[in-house]
């Protein structure tokens, strides 16, 4: 990864003070990409937060709902933030894992020197931060996943739905993965938290809503129960949620559950 340019773009209203735009090309394939960077207590976990399909990474700023509920507790809690643009829509595929370990990689040379990182996202972020965890857990000290399950089942339920949103979800994911299962599995192997649920030994919140229209809730009970040999696992499902309930369950809950200190 090359950093090209990192602009302080804190305005104190938008964006809180001391936030920076890191822009860089991929040593994948010279992709031009983007992340917010906010420092925080150096001695403390990074929050990596993921966002969701079809957004960029500023949604934690930019979404209302998400930065009222999240942000005032990421800043009262000294954490440094990190929300990366992962080529936009492609669930942690394997170039977006690259870009996304190399970003580390820079903020630990640049900002917070072994700190560690704690990744939370909801939806399509809760999947891609799951994803990175399997492929890297040595990189992961935490992990809250608002809403997923696992990739395959994810994109199954996708392209045997009628909405267009899912399938246009479901076209993402085959672009950023090269195919399809059946057409490159073991890819999708490879980023399979069923499959190697030996890997995330960290702290883990897995999320979801009971009636999530978006998400099969039986498939991620099927993750859940995969991962319940873990001892620092815990599944919360909220009674009679939609797709955005998990989102707003309380903060420090979740952060004490992927084990933050304050």
């Amino acid at each position: 990864m090359k950093v090209t340019d990192i602009v302080d773009i804190g305005d104190g209203e938008v964006f809180p003070q001391g936030t920076t735009r890191l822009s860089f090309t991929s040593d994948v394939d010279g992709l031009h990409d983007w992340a917010l960077f906010r420092p925080g207590d150096p001695g403390k976990p990074v929050l990596v937060y993921l966002h969701g399909s079809f957004s960029t990474g500023d949604q934690l700023y930019t979404r209302r709902d998400i930065r009222d509920h999240f942000l005032p507790v990421f800043l009262e809690e000294g954490m440094g933030l990190l929300t990366p643009n992962l080529r936009g829509t492609t669930y942690m595929c394997p170039k977006t894992v690259v870009d996304t370990a190399d970003l580390l990689d820079e903020i630990e040379a640049r900002f917070s020197p072994r700190a560690g990182f704690i990744f939370l996202g909801g939806s399509g972020g809760a999947s891609s931060a799951q994803i990175f965890a399997v492929r890297h857990p040595e990189r992961v000290r935490g992990l809250v996943a608002l809403g997923a399950c696992d990739l395959a089942d994810r994109l199954d339920f996708a392209r045997q739905s009628d909405l267009p949103v899912l399938q246009d979800l479901a076209q993402a994911i085959i672009t950023a993965y090269g195919g399809t299962p059946e057409e490159v599995p073991e890819v999708y192997a490879a980023h399979s938290v069923i499959a190697r649920t030996d890997r995330l030994t960290m702290p883990f919140l897995l999320a979801s809503g009971e009636c999530d229209a978006l998400i099969p809730v039986d498939k991620v009970r099927e993750e859940a129960a995969a991962l319940q040999h873990q001892p620092r696992f815990t599944y919360w499902e909220v009674p009679g949620g939609d797709h955005d309930s998990p989102l707003f369950v309380p903060v420090a809950e979740m952060l004490r559950l992927a084990g933050w200190e304050a």
